[in-house]
């Protein structure tokens, strides 16, 4: 993986919060300006690292992934392969969906050290999507969405490489949170163990009506503001479905890109972990990363 690309895009980045007035529709024909991840980092606090930067996670050590594994006949449906390096024919399956506000400014390189991780250390294979984004032909609502269920559709075919289909979570950060409570609510998931959100964005249509950089990316998402589409909004929100796995919800108290008032409002059962920021999920120095853990050996041994 090249590094020295990854963070020469992280140059780009600054403070996800302020903009627009959220009653200012979202023109469908328009390109909002791609939205910004906050990259300031606190030191680490005792044994570990606490709220960690968003160019930590994508500079993390990583290995190429063992295999790409299609959904789809489009060139971003695709899911990328970590297998262990012990595999055997009872491997269990983390299935991650990544974030990134829905927007194609970030995509699937963002887990390669997280995958890495949990594949290598921790005896769990790990088939990271790629999906049609904010940006991309046919990404968006409900194109994103779609591409979920999809890759869920395609869980027989990993049996080929040694992975136990009956031991499946699923799991998404941020965005990638939102998309897989949705997929959750389909008949497809009903194969899997649990769905894991990690700092997800929980009740859309809430979160939307705000003024934030990934705020106004949901808008975006859905290319028309609530007003003008009140459907498209209530359809793309996890709140009110019936979801079919069970659902864990992890979630920093210092998050300032999605606060933990957030999953709280919508009526959730909310694991917490108080120093955690945005994306200690995703880095294996934190806390949140071992209860992350604590949580999927707990699935996979029910």
């Amino acid at each position: 993986m090249n590094k020295l690309f990854l963070f020469s895009t992280l140059l780009v980045l600054s403070a996800c919060g302020g903009g627009a007035d959220s009653s200012v529709p979202v023109s469908p024909t328009l390109s909002p300006p791609p939205p910004v991840i906050d990259d300031s980092e606190q030191p680490s606090t005792g044994e570990y690292l606490s709220n960690p930067s968003f160019s930590s996670i994508v500079t993390l050590d990583n290995r190429d992934p063992d295999a790409r594994i299609d959904y789809g006949e489009g060139d971003l449906q695709y899911g990328e392969l970590w297998l262990p390096r012990q595999n055997t024919e009872a491997t269990p399956l983390l299935i991650f969906v990544h974030g990134g506000c829905w927007s194609n400014q970030y995509r699937l390189d963002q887990s390669y050290g997280f995958a890495s991780e949990v594949a290598d250390n921790y005896g769990i294979a790990v088939w990271s999507l790629e999906y049609r984004s904010t940006g991309d032909v046919g990404g968006g609502w409900p194109g994103s969405y779609d591409d979920v269920v999809a890759a869920l559709g395609k869980l027989s075919s990993l049996r080929n490489y040694g992975v136990d289909t009956t031991r499946v979570v699923l799991a998404g950060h941020s965005a990638g949170g939102h998309l897989g409570l949705l997929a959750a609510s389909q008949p497809e998931a009903s194969q899997l163990s649990a769905v894991i959100g990690l700092a997800s964005i929980v009740d859309f249509v809430a979160f939307a009506e705000g003024a934030s950089g990934c705020q106004r990316a949901a808008r975006a998402f859905i290319g028309q503001s609530y007003s003008e589409n009140p459907d498209a909004y209530n359809a793309a929100n996890p709140v009110g479905r019936t979801l079919l796995p069970r659902v864990v919800l992890l979630h920093g108290g210092q998050d300032t890109i999605v606060p933990i008032a957030h999953p709280r409002g919508a009526g959730f059962d909310v694991i917490e972990i108080s120093e955690a920021g945005h994306f200690d999920w995703l880095h294996p120095e934190t806390r949140g990363f071992a209860r992350l853990l604590d949580e999927l050996e707990r699935l996979f041994s029910r």
